[in-house]
């Protein structure tokens, strides 16, 4: 939030309709809060869940693979176990045999999981900058687009 609010102009973020003088048409702040759904569903799902298993515990302030390790099946995981049905056992299970924490992490880490859930991320990136093209050209609107590539910038 701090981060968009130093760099949009204040107007855009206190007014409630906007005029595109290209287009001649009126937009809502329903169309930028249409974004800010996709972009929260692609950031602090997928994106977080994507960190989860790439990032580490330092940076994340949290365990490294903690979403997992606490049964909390992310995209990553969700997806991997369409390569290997044997993660969905050690899930079930709890990881209550030795090693299974490390072998269901290892099976994530191996398989196309996390390659799949960047690609989703993508898609709800390019689905959440659609909305911005409502926006006349200005720094306001290129710092949302900025956020957005800077939220994908982190995954790779």
């Amino acid at each position: 939030h701090r981060f968009l609010w130093n760099r949009m102009d204040k107007d855009i973020l206190n007014n409630s309709k906007y005029f595109e003088k290209q287009e001649l048409r009126w937009f809502s702040v329903n169309d930028l809060k249409n974004s800010k759904s996709e972009f929260r569903f692609f950031y602090q799902e997928i994106v977080d869940d994507i960190l989860d298993f790439t990032t580490a515990s330092d940076v994340l302030g949290k365990p490294a693979c903690s979403d997992l390790a606490s049964g909390n099946i992310t995209a990553p995981a969700l997806l991997a176990m369409q390569e290997k049905p044997y993660l969905k056992t050690l899930i079930e299970r709890e990881f209550s045999q030795d090693g299974d924490l490390e072998n269901a992490i290892s099976m994530v880490m191996s398989s196309q999981g996390i390659a799949k859930s960047r690609e989703m991320a993508n898609q709800h990136a390019i689905s959440a900058t659609k909305y911005l093209d409502c926006l006349a050209p200005s720094p306001s609107a290129q710092a949302l687009l900025d956020l957005v590539e800077y939220v994908l910038d982190r995954l790779y």
